[in-house]
């Protein structure tokens, strides 16, 4: 077969570069399969009560929450009551770095003038000191802000992560590697836990999303799938209920089972129940 023939049996194609953010991508998951040691919990969370009631707030003042504010609120509230080990790096499995702030590094969607919505990291500080109405300002201010502006970083950070992805591969992947085993710069880049809710941009369009598992840099990170009904069985009867799957990505060198369990059930019962009284949810809006 001559050399026409080769080519015509591979066909039409085309090729283009990788974008560099990929790449830092490829870098970052790599390094983190390596050094992580993470175990997942899957269940399922009862938040049809929540719902409606941001459904009727909406109705009465027109002001929108944002279903992710409400979670990452609950979420630092429960992260507060276990800042060990849930809020907690280890350097070298030496010493233990227990912070008192909760920072949740989440993601948002911007609208870029193009129309293509882009996801961006989003780093919410002290979120264990914000009320709900404040972490739904800060979110919903940080989608219509240009990505420099919507980091938290300091503006020296920001010039290094603008240039870091022109850096050579074995440059970026040792640079990473430093990040991901330096306590305080992993603090200070991406906060001490993680919220993902990708399965929320589903919305009301796709049903049983299904778990996430993921690779995480934080000692505790949650992954929201989609909103899907369930039958439930309340007070001895069958019944509809609105719920999300949720997964909890943990460093089980840090969490074991025990205090897993017990910070599943109480982020678990803030979100379905003690939200309703808290001065810091519904109550501030």
């Amino acid at each position: 077969m001559d050399k026409k023939g080769k080519l015509d049996l591979i066909g039409k194609y085309s090729k283009k570069e990788v974008p560099r953010v990929a790449q830092v991508v490829d870098d970052y998951l790599t390094i983190a399969r390596k050094i992580n040691s993470t175990v997942w919990g899957m269940s399922y969370i009862d938040v049809t009560d929540a719902r409606k009631l941001i459904r009727e707030h909406y109705k009465k003042t027109g002001y929108n929450i944002s279903f992710t504010a409400f979670l990452i609120t609950c979420y630092s509230r429960a992260v507060e009551k276990f800042k060990y080990p849930v809020n907690t790096f280890h350097r070298r499995m030496k010493y233990y770095y227990t912070f008192e702030d909760v920072d949740v590094q989440t993601n948002i969607e911007r609208t870029l003038p193009s129309g293509i919505k882009k996801p961006l990291n989003y780093t919410i500080r002290k979120a264990n000191t914000k009320t709900l109405k404040e972490i739904n300002d800060e979110i919903q201010a940080a989608k219509q802000t240009k990505p420099e502006g919507v980091s938290t970083h300091k503006q020296k950070t920001l010039g290094i992560m603008k240039i870091f992805p022109k850096f050579p591969r074995f440059l970026r992947r040792i640079i990473i590697y430093i990040i991901f085993r330096n306590p305080l710069i992993r603090k200070r880049l991406l906060g001490t836990v993680g919220l993902t809710a990708v399965g929320m941009l589903a919305k009301e369009g796709i049903r049983g999303f299904g778990h996430g598992i993921f690779i995480t840099p934080h000692t505790m990170s949650i992954a929201v799938a989609g909103i899907e009904n369930r039958q439930m069985v309340i007070d001895g009867k069958p019944v509809i209920r609105e719920t999300i799957a949720i997964t909890l990505a943990m460093d089980h060198r840090i969490i074991d089972g025990g205090p897993a369990t017990r910070f599943g059930t109480e982020f678990f019962d803030i979100v379905e129940n003690q939200y309703k009284e808290a001065d810091w949810c519904f109550k501030s809006l």
